[in-house]
């Protein structure tokens, strides 16, 4: 929970929990802190320690929850905690250790699986990792006020895109790490290993009917070719390393190429072979292994046309609906409030993105809506 945040703290870098002083105050009357629970709700799950050398770098993972616990969506509860610290034994007060505490957070979040829940891992890794962006400046250096991320993330943030080409229309090698790193998961899946010369696949990023490259294995190099594009963009890659235990529950797998370490988090396989995988700071994405005859057979089947949104409301996140303001046919304008959703202890006022009339009202007051569950339709004029 959140009042346990000076505990992380404390624990971390103090030889004696601050949590623990608390408590024994409390229990002679004098309450510094407010404390809501006997014993904390966080426990140590994970703790690695590491030295570059010259740091003490510790690594630490808390946990509010246990598997089976029911997490109510009426309260904010501290479901996980990443905590990374460093320290030069020798040189108290040096600056370097909040530089190497924020790269032993980016390499943990690189490493930290998250499934099934809506985070901001992303966003962090974004944040801590990419240096050419204004916000990892300013937070290195400990400049972060309230209004940080409207400083530095005005238009708010989206995570990277590797499918998008850049303004030469050249494949990036980020691009062709992604489709690399994809095909070596299914060939380790497959066959236990990777680089053979017969080993041909293609890659689409994006699902189904996905972007395709062709992802060539030769004498420990990689060729990655766009298909689709108007000229034959090819990118080569060295194997440096490969670091991946098919007998490990972990969804971690590490690779080097071209000297840059890739990490990959594999989230699942659908049973029609969709893989949803995701790389460093990128977004989750859904990627497909085909053999070269399986693309070519693959071209006679045509993609289903998308779902219009334009004419429903949907919820942007998990929570309740507690009001409504329209009912059905009713006729509203642009930017008129229609309801409100409870979530992490917020009301959240949704209002119409469109001028039009309410066709039906599909959640009704007081029942839980999901992430994009549509809540109004408006009527087809």
């Amino acid at each position: 929970k959140q009042h346990f945040n000076e505990y992380d703290l404390s624990s971390t870098i103090l030889p004696e929990s601050l949590l623990t002083a608390q408590l024994e105050n409390t229990a002679e009357g004098v309450v510094p802190y407010f404390i809501e629970d006997e014993e904390p709700s966080t426990e140590a799950v994970s703790n690695a320690v590491g030295d570059d050398g010259e740091h003490n770098v510790a690594v630490r993972v808390d946990s509010g929850v246990r598997a089976g616990t029911n997490i109510s969506m009426h309260y904010d509860p501290m479901i996980s905690k990443l905590v990374t610290y460093a320290e030069n034994p020798n040189k108290p007060n040096d600056l370097g250790a909040r530089t190497k505490t924020i790269q032993a957070m980016v390499q943990a979040l690189h490493r930290y699986v998250i499934s099934g829940v809506q985070h901001n891992a992303i966003f962090i890794r974004h944040l801590l990792g990419d240096k050419s962006h204004s916000a990892s400046e300013a937070f290195e250096r400990g400049d972060t006020p309230t209004s940080f991320i409207d400083t530095h993330y005005p238009e708010g943030f989206q995570a990277i895109d590797l499918l998008r080409l850049n303004d030469t229309d050249v494949m990036s090698e980020n691009i062709a790490a992604m489709a690399v790193s994809s095909a070596m998961i299914s060939l380790l899946k497959e066959k236990g290993s990777v680089g053979n010369s017969d080993d041909v696949l293609v890659v689409l990023l994006g699902g189904f009917f996905g972007i395709p490259f062709e992802v060539k294995f030769d004498a420990g190099m990689a060729t990655v070719t766009a298909i689709n594009s108007t000229e034959k963009f090819t990118v080569s890659l060295s194997i440096d390393d490969v670091v991946h235990d098919p007998l490990s529950q972990s969804a971690i797998s590490e690779f080097k190429l071209n000297g840059k370490i890739y990490v990959m988090q594999f989230h699942g396989e659908s049973s029609d072979g969709t893989m949803t995988l995701q790389i460093d700071a990128t977004g989750m994405l859904d990627v497909v292994i085909r053999s070269r005859r399986e693309h070519e057979l693959a071209a006679y089947m045509k993609e289903p046309p998308a779902i219009d949104t334009s004419l429903m409301l949907l919820s942007p996140m998990p929570g309740k609906l507690v009001g409504l303001a329209v009912e059905e046919g009713e006729h509203v304008e642009e930017g008129q409030e229609l309801c409100t959703v409870e979530a992490m202890k917020m009301q959240n006022v949704l209002r119409s993105a469109r001028k039009g009339v309410i066709d039906k009202v599909c959640i009704s007051v007081g029942s839980s809506v999901k992430a994009d569950e549509v809540i109004f339709k408006y009527r087809n004029d």
